[in-house]
């Protein structure tokens, strides 16, 4: 156990006294210093700039002009550029189908075309007022053939080629045939002067079955007489020979 006696040792105090001495010595000398002696920090480092006003028309050489070319990546190589994007491809339309042109279906050969129709002006008249009342009691068929029969009859005697006709057998050597509210005679005969000639037509009516739309015929040439025995061919009406 220590006990403090408040003093210290004769050798501790001689050691404080020489050192309290040496700092004593030493504050001295350094007030006896010049004031110059004392060194002063380095001043700061000013940088100096200079403003300078650039030219508007050298400045676009100075900035760097916008490329479209795709970028490359460092030492040039391009191999590896990012290629641009192509705009996406516009889906096709499909085009309206368009049936092709149909060819019209050619007239037989030789046939002239009526450019004025007579049926229904005959009818008319009243000297064929018989004929108008008895049309309408007959068939749809027999109508259209009688009908027809009468405009054959009259384009016949309006084209002047072989007299007056006076009587006609349209289903001659060929039958006729009805389709379609159109009478198409392939080959008959008309009577004139006492002779028969070939003729052919294509007749079709009006819807009021009173009238002829359309008339188209051809003539030929006199059927021989020894073929109008056999076809129901006679010279005339009530001929005795």
């Amino acid at each position: 156990m220590v006990v403090w006696s408040g003093r210290l040792p004769a050798r501790t105090g001689t050691g404080i006294a020489v050192s309290l001495g040496g700092h004593l010595v030493l504050l001295a000398l350094l007030l006896a210093l010049p004031p110059e002696a004392v060194p002063e920090a380095p001043p700061p480092r000013v940088i100096q700039v200079e403003i300078v006003s650039l030219d508007p028309k050298t400045v676009s050489d100075r900035v760097p002009q916008e490329s479209n070319a795709p970028p490359t990546l460092p030492g040039g190589d391009d191999r590896a550029a990012v290629p641009p994007v192509a705009p996406a491809p516009r889906p096709a339309v499909a085009k309206p189908q368009v049936p092709p042109p149909v060819a019209p279906e050619p007239e037989q050969q030789g046939m002239i075309s009526a450019m004025a129709l007579y049926a229904g002006e005959l009818l008319r008249d009243p000297a064929n007022a018989q004929v108008r009342q008895t049309l309408p009691l007959l068939g749809p068929e027999e109508r259209i053939v009688q009908l027809c029969n009468i405009e054959a009859l009259e384009q016949i005697r309006l084209s002047g080629d072989k007299g007056f006709p006076d009587s006609l057998d349209a289903s001659a050597f060929e039958e006729t045939q009805v389709a379609d509210g159109k009478l198409i005679a392939p080959l008959g005969a008309y009577r004139s002067s006492r002779g028969w000639y070939y003729v052919s037509f294509e007749c079709t009516p009006g819807p009021d079955f009173e009238s002829v739309e359309e008339f188209k015929f051809r003539l030929g040439d006199q059927v021989p007489r020894d073929l109008w025995e056999a076809h129901e061919l006679i010279p005339e009406d009530f001929d005795d020979d």
